[in-house]
């Protein structure tokens, strides 16, 4: 067991410097300069009514296996859990499933994300209309973790990712590693996790470049008060780069008296804070959640000057009830409009029964 904690840790120390030397081959941007960026959406009703960047809160909803692979523990044996958004014609679905073999004190979890993105006119560089297309994102994801004295886990995913933008399709194999402490009563957690190393492995045409990957470098805490019903987390994103801020031209004002690090050091705070997402859940009753995150970054790229609404914050409920857990979360991007989003999960070996010649698969761990 410490030899393979070792060796993750130098593979995660391998990887974060493979990046700083190799950015230009993979990602170093936030979103609409990369191929595959539906990776970066964030499955599930508990996640996303936290902010969607939840790194390292260790709950008994599977969904948050995707965010980092050191999350996935013994709990989640034979848990399914299946959610689904829809944002106008944009149908996401998300489904997933954990195993644990005992006798190899591993835990392994299957994930399947599916965006239709509906039907679509394609048209030539003249405009001409050649009919119509379909266009259908989809990765597949296999997790493992497991635990290091108690305190400490660990795990991988491996993630193998398709784009099919109508005659064209790039495919991709990428790789998840983090790692998550929790103190003894629970109470504390911190994490590290990065996402979406990787390489295209085919291009959408083949005399092009191969285009960088979504990659993320994140660091979250978790801090549940002792005599309050109340978690709080907060997640720090986007870490191998330092100015995230969108580069607005109506921002620039001339100014003869100004120089450049004046102008620098007044947006510093708003650089600090696109790195960060507050999340909090509150425990309305045994089995009931409330969640509410907030995302500084989404707010400011997507809210309108003039009105700006619930833009970056997000919503979200969870009841547990006798046999599977539901919930529900609103996320507002901006004014235009919020995504409604169910998800259930249920853990099957509550609801089928293999019998007694089946014992050796663990099937009710």
């Amino acid at each position: 067991m410490k030899k393979h904690f070792i060796l993750f840790c130098g593979i995660l120390g391998f990887s974060l410097i493979n990046f700083k030397h190799n950015a230009k081959l993979f990602a170093q941007v936030t979103g609409g300069q990369n191929a595959f960026s539906y990776l970066q959406l964030n499955p599930g009703t508990h996640n996303n009514g936290l902010g969607g960047i939840v790194p390292s809160f260790v709950d008994k909803k599977l969904e948050f296996v995707r965010q980092n692979p050191a999350l996935l523990e013994l709990k989640h044996h034979n848990d399914f859990l299946l959610s689904y958004s829809q944002w106008s014609s944009i149908k996401h679905m998300n489904l997933q499933y954990a195993y644990t073999i005992p006798n190899w004190e591993t835990n392994f979890s299957f994930g399947l994300q599916y965006l239709d993105y509906g039907t679509m006119s394609y048209t030539n560089i003249f405009g001409e209309d050649l009919g119509q297309i379909k266009a259908q994102d989809y990765a597949i994801y296999l997790s493992s973790s497991k635990v290091y004295k108690e305190n400490w886990s660990y795990g991988s995913t491996l993630k193998f990712a398709v784009s099919n933008l109508g005659t064209q399709t790039s495919v991709a194999g990428l790789l998840d590693v983090g790692i998550n402490y929790r103190s003894h009563d629970s109470l504390w957690q911190i994490a590290l996790v990065a996402k979406n190393m990787g390489v295209q492995l085919k291009k959408y045409y083949k005399d092009q470049d191969y285009e960088p990957l979504p990659f993320d470098l994140q660091i979250g805490i978790a801090k549940r008060l002792a005599n309050i019903p109340l978690t709080l987390m907060m997640s720090a994103h986007h870490l191998y780069k330092w100015d995230i801020r969108y580069n607005n031209p109506l921002d620039q004002v001339q100014n003869l008296f100004e120089d450049e690090e004046e102008k620098e050091s007044s947006y510093f705070a708003d650089k600090l804070f696109r790195h960060i997402n507050f999340g909090a859940q509150i425990h309305l009753a045994k089995r009931v959640y409330l969640n509410i995150g907030y995302s500084h970054l989404r707010r400011s790229e997507l809210a309108f000057d003039k009105n700006k609404g619930l833009s970056g914050f997000n919503f979200g409920i969870q009841a547990r009830l006798y046999k599977f857990h539901i919930g529900y979360s609103l996320i507002t991007h901006s004014i235009a409009g919020p995504i409604h989003e169910l998800g259930v999960q249920l853990k099957l070996s509550d609801y089928f029964s293999l019998g007694s010649k089946t014992e050796t698969w663990h099937w009710k761990q």
